[in-house]
């Protein structure tokens, strides 16, 4: 929802008229209350695109309580708008709850877009809980009943299948995340709700920054900053912050993250007094720890750490605990606390196992490579012949690679034997996800001029979409040649 005032201002217009209508004998009793309850669904839906998340629950929950039982859809709906709210707030088990009610009156109404939307909320509980296989299991549930009723490539299913990406990429499958990012992207940015588009941002600029475009990445962290902020969505645009202080404290840069978190109102502190931290901002604050551990007050980013990950525990977030927990682990060897450093890493290895979460590890970098290390010297269950012992040499593994291999020249040569002076450049935007509107804009093209070049490249790659041609022109090396080209 892009404009939520304008929105209240025409809910309480249509009250008005209801009331009206109704004083006036124009519509009868079944209509009014049928009415009202559709006003109470979208007043509640605005009302949480607002990011009053706690008010939402309330109202959702009362008006639930007296909502007409011949109302299945808008009931389904109103359920999942509590949902959500309490998705938002970190209730996870009045999440499940909720949503599995909603599902019920869903497939009453027989909303194959309400059920779809009833499982991906379950799903985006489940990656909250560290349930990622399940997760899985409910996303890839909810893309194929969106195929079989509405078809391939509906809003249905892109918007469910955006949010594997996110699976893919803590599995450290960054092929295949991108592969699926790049497939739903377009309808996400066209037609998408802001919590939608936002996650598409999120993961081009995880995406760029495992690859070693950081500057990319930021940027596209700043474009989902501004929209959350825009759109008044609190609680991505936390964590894009967070993204972005981690990048930028990655190269060094200390007093640029430190304005970024100003710049937002988050002012990373050494003073002793505790201020609340509500559950939207949490990321926020936790991009101010880093700070704190990068400007070496390692035992206040402890403090702030600890609150957010009692609450997660708590709460049952157990992926966002587990990734709190190995910013501790920095923070405690960087101290010299060693017990807590190992406290710490054993936590953080015994919740990433069982889900098979690397991505969130190994983007912690040289840090969390340290920690693990000084950790397995003294863990003997770690040197052994186990699971464990198996993972953390995995994650030792990829923290030890460096950026990915660049092109080699040969592929350069090819690629410009095969493209055009012109089709290389939509090459170069095409490899970064531009869809057909921004390419144009970019490029100062029409759309029809894009769409020839398009074809062209996919002919000569000998491939028939735009995810193929991603894949054709990084197999040939195109992304590295690209690349330099759009720096220099």
């Amino acid at each position: 929802m892009s404009r939520p005032r304008q929105a209240v201002r025409i809910l309480k217009q249509a009250k008005i008229l209801i009331g009206q209508l109704a004083e006036r004998g124009e519509i009868d009793r079944a209509t009014t209350r049928s009415l009202k309850a559709e006003l109470q669904t979208l007043t509640a839906g605005v009302i949480s695109a607002t990011d009053r998340s706690r008010t939402a629950t309330r109202v959702a929950s009362r008006w639930l309580a007296d909502f007409p039982e011949d109302e299945p859809f808008a009931r389904g709906t109103l359920a999942n708008i509590c949902a959500f709210s309490h998705y938002s707030l970190g209730e996870l088990d009045a999440a499940r709850l909720r949503s599995l009610a909603a599902r019920d009156h869903h497939a009453a109404a027989n909303s194959v877009f309400g059920i779809v939307y009833c499982d991906l909320l379950l799903g985006l509980v489940e990656i909250s809980a560290g349930n990622l296989a399940e997760a899985r299991r409910l996303l890839d549930r909810a893309c194929r009943l969106a195929r079989e009723r509405l078809g391939p490539g509906s809003y249905t299913e892109a918007m469910t299948a955006i949010f594997h990406v996110e699976l893919a990429y803590e599995w450290n499958d960054l092929q295949g995340a991108e592969r699926i990012l790049h497939q739903h992207r377009q309808i996400i940015e066209e037609c998408g709700l802001v919590v939608h588009e936002m996650a598409c941002k999120l993961h081009l600029a995880r995406l760029s920054a495992a690859h070693g475009r950081h500057d990319e990445a930021i940027v596209f962290l700043e474009r989902a900053e501004r929209l959350g902020i825009e759109k008044r969505y609190r609680r991505l645009t936390a964590a894009a912050l967070n993204e972005r202080v981690r990048l930028l404290l990655s190269r060094g840069d200390v007093r640029a993250a430190r304005l970024a978190l100003r710049s937002r109102g988050i002012e990373p502190s050494a003073e002793s007094r505790p201020a609340p931290i509500h559950p939207l901002d949490e990321y926020a604050h936790i991009g101010a720890a880093r700070v704190l551990i990068a400007e070496d007050h390692p035992a206040k980013a402890i403090a702030v750490l600890d609150r957010i990950a009692e609450r997660m525990r708590r709460d049952g977030r157990l992926r966002g605990f587990m990734q709190v927990r190995a910013l501790v682990a920095i923070a405690a060897h960087s101290a010299g606390e060693t017990l807590l450093a190992l406290a710490a890493v054993v936590d953080v290895v015994t919740l990433a196992l069982p889900q098979n979460a690397l991505r969130s590890l190994i983007d912690e970098g040289l840090p969390m490579r340290e920690v693990l290390e000084f950790a397995r010297s003294r863990i003997p269950a770690w040197s052994r012949n186990s699971s464990t012992a198996t993972f953390v040499d995995t994650l030792l593994r990829e923290l030890g690679k460096t950026a990915p291999e660049r092109a080699r020249p040969i592929a350069i040569a090819v690629k410009k034997q095969m493209l055009s002076s012109k089709e290389t450049d939509v090459a170069a935007l095409l490899l970064r996800a531009y869809t057909n509107r921004q390419l144009a804009e970019s490029l100062s093209m029409a759309p029809d001029t894009v769409k020839w070049h398009l074809k062209n490249i996919f002919g000569k790659l000998g491939v028939s979409s735009r995810t193929e041609a991603v894949l054709k022109l990084k197999e040939i090396g195109l992304d590295a040649a690209t690349e330099r080209q759009l720096a220099g």
